[in-house]
């Protein structure tokens, strides 16, 4: 008996949710390993780059202590940071203003990271994110490189899939182009044997409808984050950043 489009949604799911997110988490724990880290003292030590990567459009007032090269677009969204950076401390007092108005929106806890933080509350996203800006682990133009970024790829491909099926057809090629994003990524840290088991047991679960519809939502959850812009700058700001007399570098 054939699987139903149902079921083949499902064990695309399982691959990416379960396995793909466990790829990443171990990636950036054999570099942080390698490393001698930490990674609370990884998201420390980058913190200022960490927090343009949401707030792209302007300086802060630790930028008076190095500058950092801001992406042209957000990379992060509040809702990211606030797993990253302790953002609930207080406020730091400004230093940066133009014409006597506050223009940082620095309002972290002089950017400490999270002090529980785990590499395993991080999703696919947040791990590219750390891997691809502060890690030399993945160059660019390497295979494992764009193994990542195919695996976020499928990710966003099934998550289209209509009413949460996939097709016989495409349930082949889906699971193949998965399975070798992800045995790519565990030959970087050495365990692809272990990742070839996992896979395998992935294919022998069971379907389970209430599972399938808790990987579906966190999968739809991630993708949301990636095209939605989060207004949560205030007003105040935005017009001190982009007045006639100022400047956006």
């Amino acid at each position: 008996m054939n699987p139903s489009p149902r079921d083949n949604f499902y064990r695309c799911m399982t691959l990416i949710v379960d396995n793909g997110n466990e790829a990443a988490w171990d990636l950036l724990d054999y570099y942080l390993s390698n490393q001698g880290t930490t990674l609370k003292d990884f998201i420390e030590n980058n913190q200022h780059e960490i927090y343009h990567l949401c707030y792209n459009y302007g300086g802060c007032c630790r930028c008076k202590y190095g500058t950092v090269n801001k992406p042209k677009s957000r990379i992060l969204y509040q809702s990211q940071l606030d797993i990253l950076l302790d953002t609930k401390g207080s406020n730091i007092p400004c230093t940066v203003h133009i014409r006597a108005k506050p223009t940082c929106s620095h309002t972290v806890n002089d950017h400490f990271a999270n002090p529980n933080i785990v590499t395993k509350q991080l999703d696919l996203t947040l791990c590219r994110c750390l891997l691809f800006n502060f890690t030399n682990i993945l160059p660019q133009g390497s295979v494992e490189r764009n193994a990542f970024e195919d695996l976020i790829n499928m990710r966003n491909k099934c998550c289209h899939a209509a009413k949460g099926e996939i097709s016989s057809k495409d349930y082949q090629t889906y699971k193949a182009q998965i399975e070798q994003c992800l045995l790519s990524l565990a030959q970087v840290y050495g365990k692809t044997k272990a990742m070839q088991l996992k896979i395998k047991d992935s294919e022998k679960r069971p379907f389970d409808e209430s599972i399938c519809k808790q990987l579906q939502q966190t999968i739809l959850q991630e993708q949301v984050l990636q095209v939605t812009y989060v207004n949560f700058i205030d007003s105040h700001v935005l017009l001190s950043f982009f007045s006639p007399d100022s400047k956006v570098k």
